[in-house]
């Protein structure tokens, strides 16, 4: 746990004590027959209903069983991803060897979902089954928290192990399919209800008595079998002789529990444990010198023991028996007790609280508690003072909960605290949110009171602000006049503008000054962070990139990735940079299994962290992958995604990208018609022209090519290969050859055909372009082979065109035209061309030949593909010249 003091109990990493007296369960047995054949336990039900007590039955059980178990309870600083990997792998890390070290669920360099898998294979590979146990798991709000479980459900499908997760609502996670595979346990609250039997299994257990059975059915009746009912009716139960007409006047609402509690617990207790009682009951975990200087008592260890001794409730977190915590309805109702009785007391319980765990080095909890007590200045001040600490860990999500947690008139008190918010929101995508904080903090009666540090905090968020939303040229100057004022010595604000500004290049494809900033950037590497270093390095590869200079980028990516994997997080926003870039260089050169790879292991970190070219990138090549692997819907689906992700996080370039990438696939389809669609949706935002691939003018020279226009394709294509080669876009220059030259043949321009294709071909032998041909699919074929076949091609392009065509056939066995001694068209393509002759509609063949649409398109896509026509009147009448109707 980040920041946790000396000491503090590893309550994360260890079942609790069991709440409730133990009741042998039916349910239990259920769950512990077929845990080892699904993947996810889900218990789902109020509090109250015993949910961490059969967890902690099942974590015994599968014990004693001999299998492996990992307990991690969650609480709301997980929301955090780092510390909630952090406490993930620290619950891995104590299997078969438990330990209660402080230090145990800190963040780690190490901590990362890999980290995680790794483990689990590693524990699992003696055959033994693990089951993984997330207590609590309602307090997870953080949609990259939750991403980041989605993944390692999806992920843990071949492996021997599973989820246990107790929630009292609903979660967001991705039951639906699991439950379709029969891989989901379901554990509800009517299951986890106790009977008649059960209930007087606990009585006994509680009280050592017996009762009538009619009172132990009516008090079953009366709670409806909710254990926390019981439980708390026992312990009012255990000085009481009328049993009976307890029984008849009790109730199992919480106003009415806690009536109970009140006067048969509290008030029953001597003066110094009721005190003690009330007012600990603020803290979530309490250990005597916590005790000591929040309730100002000289001796709370052994009237914690005392209590612990009277069963009321208190419960020990560690071996040591140092720190304990309430059961949380019974703290709940301490809490509304001692507002009743002492409401002028709770500030000041929760100042001394914050207090003490400043000194013993936990600034979060320090900050919650100040935040609990209403002491609001006291937090924005710890907030303000550990804020920027907080962001240098990763931890956006913390700074963004205590900014918003304040009343906004007290956070307008504490600037430095505004403009280490606005810096977490931008690095969470909240550009919406930024702009009116901006506004108020860009003002010289604002910037003149702070430190340079901050100041260029302040201006970074402005940068970023600005790139987010692809305002390259403002974003330029705005980091270019923050290099002018901050000082030599500031090395962390200094490299960040550095990188915004090679990010600036680079959009603006001024190469040549990229390349002269990557010194500067890279002397002052050490002195600046993990996410910085990693940053500047991908910003080099991308220039390399769009310089076609494909192998130095792959060779740069690769390293930052290692950097990035080595000295920070999988899932951190260093790790999401490297991975897309990585990812994008792997998918160019035709390794789609290693892109795929990469893909399933960081897309969900770059979704959630990735800059927008990175998050392009990464689900587009998912897409085309998705596409060669699973089919057009599918990818459709996944396009989809990107386009929500683009709506919610007022993303246009996103949301344009995703439409051009769904109109090219559609091309491939052969529809031409949602293809325009498609392509009026992305020019209907920004501009969606990314680092990476498609821009509107390759999108509008397929359209033309589609449209049977080849001609003005020529034009289009010339002019923009000029202007790419002029800016040194080589790479874009070398998408834009190839689909020239296929627009040159249809505009029958054989020989300039030959020459386009023959120079994008030396390109690609030269750098290890594979993509950028294979996509293209058999139109693309048959110009290679014509390549080959016609003019006379150097060894090493001879050898490249063979494995393009390879790389094609493999990709669609049926597009690539056969060798001239094979029949060029099948027996059901020639009954198909035919009847494309006689004007028939692919609907119209369908019900002629008895075949679905589906298999009608796909093979007029072949024909079109193996004669080499744009579309199907091209096709008929390429036929008809060459005598096959």
């Amino acid at each position: 746990m980040s920041g946790q003091p000396s000491g503090t109990p590893q309550h994360k990493l260890v079942p609790p004590q069991a709440t409730f007296a133990v009741v042998e369960r039916q349910v239990l047995a259920d769950i512990a027959q077929r845990v080892a054949d699904v993947h996810l336990v889900l218990v789902q039900a109020p509090a109250g209903f015993g949910k961490t007590s059969l967890l902690r039955a099942l974590y015994a059980s599968r014990t004693d069983a001999g299998e492996r178990v990992a307990w991690l309870s969650l609480d709301a600083g997980d929301n955090d991803p780092r510390r909630f990997l952090a406490g993930l792998i620290a619950a891995l890390g104590q299997v078969d060897t438990p330990t209660y070290e402080a230090d145990l669920a800190r963040p780690s360099e190490a901590d990362t979902l890999e980290t995680a898998l790794a483990r689990i294979a590693a524990l699992t590979a003696d055959g033994r089954h693990l089951t993984i146990f997330l207590d609590d798991f309602e307090v997870i709000r953080s949609e990259i928290v939750l991403g980041l479980v989605r993944d390692f459900l999806r992920r843990l499908a071949s492996a021997r192990c599973a989820l246990a997760i107790a929630c009292r609502h609903d979660t967001d996670l991705p039951v639906a399919r699991l439950r379709a595979a029969g891989q989901v346990l379901d554990v509800n609250a009517d299951q986890l209800r106790l009977s008649v039997d059960e209930t007087k299994v606990m009585l006994s257990n509680i009280l050592g008595e017996s009762f009538k059975p009619e009172l132990i059915a009516k008090l079953q009746q009366r709670t409806e079998g909710w254990a926390a009912a019981l439980q708390l009716a026992a312990l009012a139960l255990q000085k009481r002789r009328d049993v009976e007409d307890f029984v008849d006047g009790f109730g199992a609402s919480l106003t009415e529990l806690a009536r109970y509690l009140t006067e048969e617990v509290l008030a029953r207790q001597p003066p110094e444990i009721a005190e003690l009682l009330l007012k600990s009951s603020i803290l979530d975990a309490l250990n005597p010198a916590l005790c000591d200087a929040v309730c100002d008592i000289a001796d709370s260890g052994t009237l914690l023991r005392r209590i612990q001794h009277d069963n009321l409730l208190l419960f020990p977190l560690d071996g040591a028996g140092q720190w304990f915590r309430y059961h949380k309805l019974f703290a709940q109702f301490l809490q509304q007790e001692l507002r009743h009785r002492c409401p002028d007391q709770v500030e000041s319980l929760h100042r001394r609280a914050a207090e003490w765990f400043l000194r013993h080095g936990n600034a979060d909890a320090a900050v919650d508690h100040a935040l609990l007590g209403g002491d609001a200045a006291f937090a924005a001040q710890l907030a303000e003072d550990h804020g920027l600490a907080a962001i240098a860990d990763g931890r956006l999500v913390t700074v963004i909960g205590w900014a918003e947690r304040l009343p906004p008139e007290v956070l307008g008190q504490y600037p430095r605290l505004k403009i280490w918010y606005a810096v977490a929101l931008t690095g969470t995508f909240q550009h919406r949110k930024v702009k009116p904080l901006i506004e108020t903090l860009n003002v010289p009666a604002v910037t003149e009171t702070l430190d340079d540090e901050t100041r260029g905090a302040l201006q970074f968020a402005i940068v970023l602000q600005h790139l987010l939303q692809d305002r390259y040229p403002q974003a330029l100057h705005a980091a270019d006049a923050a290099l002018q004022w901050l000082p030599p010595d500031l090395a962390l604000p200094r490299h960040a503008m550095m990188n915004a500004r090679g990010l600036c290049l680079l959009k603006m494809h001024r190469y040549r000054e990229v390349e002269e900033l990557e010194a500067a950037t890279r002397a002052l590497a050490s002195g600046v962070s993990n996410y910085g270093a990693v940053y500047a390095e991908c910003i080099f590869g991308l220039g390399e990139l769009a310089q076609g200079r494909l192998h130095s980028a792959t060779a740069i990516f690769t390293a930052a990735l290692s950097l990035a994997t080595t000295q920070s997080t999988v899932n951190s926003a260093p790790a999401a940079m490297a991975s897309a870039c990585l990812a994008a260089a792997l998918y160019e050169s035709g390794q789609l299994d290693a892109a795929g790879g990469l893909l399933d292991r960081y897309l969900t970190t770059i979704t959630h962290m990735g800059i927008p070219d990175m998050l392009l990138m990464a689900h587009t090549i998912h897409a085309r992958i998705t596409y060669s692997n699973s089919g057009y819907a599918e990818a459709c689906r996944l396009l989809n995604e990107l386009k929500q992700i683009g709506y919610e996080r007022d993303l246009p370039r996103v949301i344009g990208a995703a439409w051009a990438e769904q109109a090219r696939l559609a091309l491939l389809q052969d529809d031409a018609l949602s293809a325009t669609r498609y392509l009026q949706m992305a020019e209907t935002g920004a501009s969606y022209a990314t680092l990476w691939d498609e821009s509107d003018v390759t999108l509008r020279a397929r359209l033309l090519a589609a449209q049977n226009k080849p001609r003005e394709g020529v034009t289009l294509l010339d002019a923009e290969c000029r202007a790419a080669e002029t800016l040194g876009r080589r790479r874009h220059a070398l998408k834009l050859g190839v689909l020239l030259a296929l627009m040159q043949k249809r505009a029958r321009q054989s020989t300039e055909a030959m020459h386009t294709l023959a120079g994008c071909v030396e390109a690609g032998v030269r750098e290890g372009f594979v993509r950028v041909f294979v996509d293209e699919g058999c139109a693309l074929a048959l110009l290679l082979r014509e390549l080959r076949a016609t003019r006379d091609v150097p060894e090493s392009s001879s050898g490249f065109i063979d494995r393009l065509l390879g790389e094609m056939d493999a990709a669609s066995p049926m597009a690539s035209a056969p060798a001239d001694d094979e029949p060029r068209l099948s027996r059901r393509e020639f009954e198909i061309l035919a009847l494309l002759a006689e004007g028939l509609s692919n609907q119209a063949i369908t019900q002629k030949l008895s075949l679905s649409l589906p298999t009608v398109k796909s093979h007029v896509r072949n024909i079109m593909g193996k004669l080499g026509a744009a579309n199907r009147s091209e096709a008929v009448a390429i036929a008809r010249r060459q005598k096959l109707l």
